[in-house]
């Protein structure tokens, strides 16, 4: 007998079945479009200063927000980056939090997680900055993102201990 998806099946079976290809499906693909979205903005507005795209028109300004109803700088501002540095850094988190998280969500819901996270930070720069702050980059949506694997993890009954911290740990054991 062959171990199959279904059961047992007799080897002469297994052997006559029509060979039936499954098209893998690729699941990270938000996530490496979102990190093209951001280095393609990066590059326009901080390296070839296209005026679009760049922290004065897009960024998370509460001035702009508040006095002139530029209520999207809340989201476009996860989008920009100050520095290649700091685009380094949230990409690479993106990168290494992405594909396992868009794998268990799926596309629609990763991409929903990322705005509303995204979102959620520029609220909360917004309500804890103050007023002449220009503020960019996707740390809002990053911190969004390691919360829902913490919980995805904790779901799974996974070993989320690496991501607390050394001083709770002692306390949890």
């Amino acid at each position: 007998m062959v171990n199959a998806p279904v059961g047992y099946q007799c080897p002469d079976c297994v052997a006559g079945a029509p060979r039936v290809r499954v098209r893998q499906v690729d699941t990270t693909s938000v996530t490496r479009r979102i990190i093209g979205l951001c280095v393609a903005v990066y590059v326009l507005g901080g390296i070839l200063n296209v005026g679009l795209f760049n922290a004065a028109n897009l960024g998370m300004s509460p001035i702009d927000i508040a006095g002139y109803g530029q209520w999207y700088r809340l989201l476009t501002a996860a989008f920009l980056h100050g520095g290649i540095l700091h685009i380094a850094f949230n990409m690479y988190a993106l990168y290494a939090l992405g594909p396992g998280l868009e794998h268990y969500l799926g596309s629609r819901r990763f991409i929903v997680l990322y705005l509303v996270a995204a979102l959620g930070g520029g609220v909360a720069s917004y309500l804890f900055s103050p007023l002449n702050t220009l503020s960019v980059g996707a740390s809002g949506a990053i911190f969004g993102l390691m919360a829902a694997t913490f919980v995805v993890g904790r779901q799974l009954r996974a070993d989320t201990s690496q991501m607390r911290s050394e001083e709770h740990t002692s306390e949890l054991q």
